[in-house]
Formats: C-alpha cells, structure tokens, sequence
C-alpha cells in the first residue's frame, strides 16, 4: 500500500488532472475500503482509517461528522485497559453468524435483526426479545 501511495503522489506532482484525481477520489476511495475492511473483521485499527477520515469531513462541510468524530477519537484513545482489552480482541462489532468478514455496525445488525422479526407473522409490534 505504501508502494502504490508512493507511486500516487509521483504521478500526481506530473499533472493536475492526475491530481485531483488521487486527491478527491483515490485517496477517499482506499481510506473508505480500509475502514469497511477493518470494521468487518474486527479489527481495532479502523480508528486509524477513521483518523485519516476526518480531515475529508471537515473539507466536506460536515461539521457535525467532524465534531463528533474527532470526539469519538479522543474518546477511544482514552479507554481503560480492562475495555480495551475487548475491543482488542475483536468484540466490538457484532456477528449474526460468527464467520470470517462477517461482523457488522451496531446500527446495521439493529435493523436486520428487527426486519427479519418484522416479517414473521404478527409483525413488529410487541415483540421483545430477552436473553
């Protein structure tokens, strides 16, 4: 990855075009996958991609995506060892199945749990589940 970001910013000091190219649409595109990726399997270096992340939210307007990320990073840097010890090992993304790129955000696994409730007879409403 270091090779081909090096490989980027040389072609990019060539042409303009090519720059904003790698600038605006490359760069994102790979910091974008680099979070998915982590998220789906768990890994605890997402907070490096989302780090990378938020200067494009802030040149982006969204400022409320730029104030609360930059909350959520300082938050994450100050956890105590005992829950970071969790998040280490992976037990902050959630799995319907426990297989290999299979976790999910905590929004995402909400809604198709309760879509998948919705959808049996008597629907939605009044169900609670207990475990």
């Amino acid at each position: 990855m270091e090779d081909l970001m090096g490989f980027l910013e040389e072609r990019s000091q060539q042409s303009k075009t090519v720059k904003l190219w790698v600038d605006v649409v490359i760069k994102p595109m790979f910091i974008t996958m680099a979070y998915i990726r982590e998220e789906r399997e768990g890994d605890w270096l997402r907070l490096a991609a989302f780090r990378q992340m938020t200067p494009y939210f802030f040149a982006a307007g969204h400022f409320n995506y730029a104030r609360y990320g930059s909350y959520y990073l300082r938050s994450m840097e100050k956890l105590p060892q005992h829950v970071l010890d969790h998040f280490l090992k992976g037990e902050h993304v959630m799995h319907h199945l426990h297989r290999l790129w299979n976790g999910i955000w905590s929004d995402q696994f909400i809604e198709s749990t309760f879509m998948r409730f919705g959808h049996s007879s008597g629907g939605i409403i009044g169900i609670i589940r207990l475990r």
